[in-house]
Formats: C-alpha cells, sequence, structure tokens
C-alpha cells in the first residue's frame, strides 16, 4: 500500500460536474490543500497533482496513467465497478465507496412513493393544475385507497 504523505503535504482532488465538494470541505477548515474539477478533462488535465481522488461518475481508467502522486481513491457512489480494481491494487492505491450511504433517502423515498401512489397524488397534483375539483365520490373502487387497516409487504434487494 502507498503511504499517504504528511498532512501539511497531502492534495486532495474532488471531481464531481455537480457537487460542490471542495467549496464544503473548505468550510470544515481543515487547512488541507484541494482543489475541485469539474469535467473528466479537467480530471485528467491535474490527475499529477493529487495525492487524494473523491470521484464519481468522472472516472476514466487513462486517468492512472497521469496520477503518479495518488494514494487514495474514494468512490462517492455506492458502486465501484467503473474502477479497475487490480490497477489499482497492483500500484498499491486504496479505493473505498460510500456504500450506504444513500440508504435512509432511499427508504425515505420508497415510503414516500408509497404513500403518494396510495393517495393518487399524482391525479391530484394534475388535477390541481388544471383548476380542476372532481365531486365527491360515493364508489368505494373509484376512489383513492384509506391506508388505515392495511399491510404492505416491502421486498428489497437494497
Amino acid at each position: 500500500m502507498r503511504l499517504l504523505p504528511q498532512r501539511d503535504e497531502i492534495i486532495i482532488q474532488f471531481a464531481h460536474p455537480a457537487y460542490r465538494l471542495a467549496e464544503r470541505f473548505f468550510a470544515r477548515n481543515l487547512n488541507i490543500r484541494h482543489f475541485q474539477s469539474w469535467t473528466a478533462e479537467d480530471t485528467i488535465a491535474r490527475a499529477e497533482e493529487a495525492h487524494v481522488l473523491v470521484i464519481s461518475g468522472l472516472w476514466k481508467d487513462t486517468f492512472l496513467e497521469r496520477a503518479i502522486n495518488l494514494c487514495y481513491v474514494q468512490a462517492i457512489s455506492a458502486g465501484y465497478e467503473q474502477f479497475p480494481v487490480d490497477k489499482l491494487c497492483g500500484r498499491g492505491i486504496r479505493l473505498s465507496n460510500a456504500s450506504g450511504v444513500n440508504a435512509d433517502a432511499v427508504s425515505q423515498h420508497a415510503m414516500g412513493l408509497i404513500l403518494s401512489l396510495s393517495r393518487q397524488l399524482h391525479f391530484a397534483r394534475d388535477h390541481q393544475n388544471k383548476r380542476f375539483w372532481r365531486p365527491m365520490i360515493s364508489e368505494l373502487s373509484e376512489r383513492e385507497d384509506d391506508l388505515v387497516g392495511q399491510t404492505a409487504l416491502i421486498i428489497g434487494l437494497g
């Protein structure tokens, strides 16, 4: 394993097309040198500066050709299949991912969708945009579901 340089020598490269990672890191006032790249081309162009690379979708395998000081890669996503693990290991570069980072958000989103679909909020939204207010519906099969007394079975792979 390649060892990271001393704290006052480390340079971190944040590479993401949208997330303002360097700005958030700077706000922590850690006095660690760092910079942000916004495109794959910028990321590759400055590759030889970084000891640590924090990246997601901008990864290109050609990055390794220029990343002469790289010791550590932090994927900001749960997946890491885009990285050439064998090449990283061969160069002693550590790779970590963010497995589980979205667990709460995904489960909350799933519960929100369950509630939204059972209450037919998508229809209510569309009707409201059209300024259509439907009359009261007495036919139970045509009304949105009431969740009182209902049981849900949730099966997932995550």
